[in-house]
């Protein structure tokens, strides 16, 4: 039989050797929960690093939308102040024209009705020379205005065609009546006198209104007398 102490010795041993067992088991288990637990920390930081860096690509985003919805605002602010001002400038030049032909409508009537009655040619160059410069000039601040406003709002761009078409219509009128009055002496005066008042119509003149034709009456022997 095994004396008692050699059990008790056989019994440490075993004792140990199970203790020894389970603290390596705990050890290595240890050790995973250690690897699992910083492989788990690495990914959290790049996901923390990952969503600090999309905050701070939105907080720029931000101000740059932020910056180009104010530059747009500044922008359409002073583009409106822009086509304001155009248009106002327009509307003067327009009334100031206005303004000059008023000023030589009546002039320019009676002394074409003379002129034509008369059949001066001379006379007649001298009538036309004024109220073609009058045109060429009208149809040159037209044709400034549309350069200058080229590409600008559509309700502006409407009204420098309207003109323009008036131009080109007073100086198709203007030389068709140059070319009349370089023809047939018998058809001159009737027909002169209506292309102008027509021309004048066109620059927005209203006879009765902006200009008075001049008065004509027969005499005795039936013939146009001009007063």
């Amino acid at each position: 039989m095994l004396s008692t102490p050699l059990i008790v010795a056989l019994t440490l041993i075993g004792l140990s050797a199970l203790i020894i067992g389970y603290l390596r088991h705990r050890h290595h288990s240890y050790r995973e929960s250690v690897a699992e637990a910083l492989i788990r920390a690495d990914i959290a930081h790049e996901e923390i690093r990952t969503l600090r860096q999309q905050l701070a690509d939105l907080n720029q985003q931000l101000v740059m939308t932020s910056g180009r919805e104010e530059g747009l605002k500044a922008t359409l602010a002073t583009k409106e102040t822009e086509h304001a001002e155009k248009i106002a400038l327009l509307d003067d030049a327009k009334k100031m024209l206005r303004l000059e032909f008023e000023k030589t409508a009546q002039a320019l009537v009676s002394q074409g009705e003379r002129a034509l009655s008369t059949r001066n040619q001379e006379s007649l160059d001298q009538i036309l020379k004024p109220l073609s410069q009058k045109i060429d000039g009208f149809q040159s601040r037209v044709n400034q205005v549309h350069t200058d406003l080229t590409g600008q709002n559509a309700a502006l761009k409407t009204q420098i065609k309207q003109l323009h078409d008036v131009g080109q219509e007073m100086s198709s009128e203007a030389n068709n009546l140059t070319q009349a009055l370089k023809g047939d002496k018998k058809l001159v005066g009737n027909w002169g006198e209506t292309q102008l008042e027509r021309t004048l119509e066109l620059a927005g003149l209203r006879r009765g209104e902006h200009y008075e034709a001049q008065q004509a009456f027969k005499g005795d022997d039936g013939q146009r007398l001009l007063p």
